[in-house]
């Protein structure tokens, strides 16, 4: 991290507290970037978006009482700048739709810890361009982000192939 730079603070969410410890073990690497709090449930996880900003909100999306998806508009009311992301088991089409319009982005549990490490990352780093607190908010409003165009989709397919030649490419 940059002298003078400003640690990004995350919020953890989810109602199992092996899945926080795991995190918290996980993700103890990052504790000199991130201001890492970890709430266990939904009411936990709103008590921390009432009383603290964060840049980057990662939940559960199925907890009893207050459910992902309460907590994620809830949070896109309070904190419009925040990126929010849903670290879920549940992919079923209706635990999608009930995230759609409040999550900027969707990870299935379990999920790799370094896609999670990099998502994050790649949050955090996006506040970092995003110091304005008018653009941060305007950008934290988006509901939805575009998929990439199918043509770069099938590009990178190809780079990504070592034994892919020009005429694949072209």
């Amino acid at each position: 991290m940059a002298p003078g730079a400003r640690r990004q603070r995350v919020l953890f969410v989810d109602d199992e507290e092996s899945i926080l410890e795991a995190l918290r073990a996980v993700l103890r690497p990052q504790r000199r970037e991130w201001d890492m709090v970890f709430a266990l449930g939904g009411p936990a996880g709103l008590q921390e978006v009432e009383r603290s900003k964060f840049d980057v909100v990662v939940t559960d999306m199925r907890m009893p009482v207050v459910d992902g998806a309460t907590l994620l508009t809830r949070v896109k009311q309070l904190q419009p700048q925040a990126v929010r992301l849903v670290l879920s088991g549940q992919t079923d089409p209706q635990t999608a739709l009930k995230s759609v319009f409040t999550a900027h982005q969707f990870l299935a549990k379990p999920c790799d810890i370094e896609k999670l490490r990099g998502v994050v990352k790649r949050c955090c780093d996006l506040n970092e361009v995003l110091c304005g607190e008018e653009l941060r908010s305007l950008a934290g409003d988006v509901s939805v982000l575009p998929a990439a165009p199918a043509t770069y989709l099938a590009i990178s397919k190809v780079l990504a192939d070592p034994s892919s030649g020009i005429p694949e490419v072209v």
